[in-house]
């Protein structure tokens, strides 16, 4: 009789990407430039987030696709209701502008991975107050600065927030922000872990070793205290 063997035994299983909407929710700082709203995340366990800084945000409930809504018109009412959830925050849907979507590739390490959409929003009415469970703290910080603090090691925060940190620390106003994010095309990222030259990279579409030309950059190396983006294409 011939050998069937069980080839689903030999085939990596990877985790599907679970669909979030986040949102950058920006200020006019009284001293002149840009606030942006950053959450802590408690220290829990179960949290692919735990500890970290990050935009209000969270995964697509089935209730966010009502009304046959598309992948990024559920995020972006997932980060609607978040924001109320996580920080008491009013936002209309119509308020919320996408900057990009970010997805890390799939590889069967990697238990829990997202198909991210970050938004920008100006900030409305209200104070901010979190629930000292799932947050436990929060603060209006200028990108910059957020970025000087998580190479002091400060302020944890991942890749797509720091992208976009480093996005929204060209701007010195909400209006010249949004008018910024009204005016391009939200760039999908494909995450792909690599190590050159003894750094850790991420790279992106364009780089040279994601179907780019010799020399072409697209790429974030990840040192220690001193992140670095690089981007030629």
């Amino acid at each position: 009789m011939p050998n069937h063997s069980d080839e689903s035994a030999e085939t990596p299983v990877v985790a599907p990407a679970i669909e979030s909407g986040t949102v950058a929710v920006i200020r006019d700082a009284e001293a002149g430039g840009i606030e942006v709203l950053m959450l802590r995340r408690a220290p829990l366990e179960r949290d692919t987030f735990s500890g970290m800084w990050v935009f209000p945000g969270g995964k697509v409930d089935e209730a966010d696709r009502a009304g046959g809504a598309d992948e990024r018109g559920a995020a972006r009412i997932a980060a609607v209701r978040e924001a109320a959830e996580e920080a008491d925050i009013e936002l209309s849907p119509e308020s919320l502008h996408p900057m990009d979507r970010w997805e890390p590739e799939a590889r069967p390490e990697v238990t829990r991975r997202f198909s991210a959409w970050i938004f920008m929003a100006p900030a409305g009415e209200g104070v901010v107050t979190t629930d000292g469970t799932e947050i436990h703290d929060h603060e209006w910080v200028s990108p910059s600065e957020a970025i000087r603090r998580h190479a002091a090691g400060i302020m944890g925060i991942v890749p797509p927030t720091w992208i976009s940190l480093l996005q929204l620390s060209e701007h010195d106003s909400v209006a010249s922000a949004m008018e910024w994010v009204r005016n391009r095309t939200p760039e999908d990222f494909y995450s792909r872990l690599t190590e050159v030259d003894g750094e850790t990279i991420l790279i992106w579409h364009g780089d040279e070793l994601s179907g780019g030309g010799e020399g072409d950059r697209h790429r974030l190396a990840m040192v220690p205290g001193a992140w670095r983006y690089e981007r030629n294409v």
